[in-house]
C-alpha cells in the first residue's frame, strides 16, 4: 500500500469487509463498500460509521473488542504529509469541513508504532503509550501480554497477535 493515511482506511475497511467483521447489509454502506469514496473526509466517515455502526462481532470475539494497529505510522506521512492521525478522530460534514470530534467505542483499542516527535494524539481514554517495543523481533508473548494487559485478551487473542507479527 502507498504510505499515506489514506491508503491505509482503504486497507482496514477492505480487510475487514474480507473478514466479515462489517455488517454490510444495509443498502446504503452496501453501495459505498462496492464504491469506496475517494476523497479523504469521506472515506474516514465512512469508517467511523463502520465501527460505530456496523462491526459485526462474530462467535470467536467472545470479549467483544477490536484492535487497530498501525505500525510505522511516522512512514505514513510520506506522500500526504498534510494528512495526519487525528484526522481519523474528527468528524466532518457533507462538504468535508471539520466540524467535532470523534471517539471510537470503547471495545475498540488502537496501537501506534511510530518514531518519538512524529505525532500529537487527541486525549482519549482508550489511548494509552507504551515505550518499549522490539523492532525486527517480532512479538514475544511477554511483550504481547504486557502491551495488551489494559485490554484483558484472551489467551487464544494473545496467540493470534503473535502468529500474525512474526517477522520472518
Amino acid at each position: 500500500m502507498a504510505n499515506n493515511l489514506h491508503a491505509i482506511l482503504y486497507h482496514f475497511i477492505l480487510q475487514g469487509k474480507k473478514m466479515q467483521i462489517w455488517d454490510i447489509e444495509n443498502e446504503d454502506i452496501s453501495k459505498k463498500m462496492k464504491k469506496l469514496p475517494s476523497k479523504y473526509p469521506e472515506l474516514i466517515s465512512l469508517f467511523q460509521k463502520l465501527l460505530d455502526d456496523f462491526f459485526k462481532i462474530n462467535r470467536n470475539n467472545k470479549h467483544e473488542n477490536l484492535i487497530i494497529i498501525i505500525d510505522g505510522l511516522d512512514e505514513a506521512g510520506v506522500a500526504f504529509s498534510e494528512y495526519n492521525i487525528k484526522d481519523y478522530f474528527t468528524t466532518y460534514d457533507e462538504n468535508g469541513e471539520v466540524n467535532g470530534e470523534w471517539k471510537s467505542k470503547p471495545n475498540i483499542k488502537w496501537i501506534f508504532s511510530f518514531r518519538e516527535g512524529f505525532y500529537s494524539f487527541p486525549n482519549l481514554e482508550n489511548i494509552f503509550s507504551l515505550n518499549n517495543v522490539q523492532p525486527l523481533l517480532g512479538l514475544s508473548e511477554g511483550s504481547v501480554e504486557s502491551a495488551l494487559t489494559k485490554f484483558s485478551p484472551s489467551k487464544e487473542f494473545i496467540n493470534t497477535v503473535i502468529e500474525r507479527g512474526h517477522v520472518s
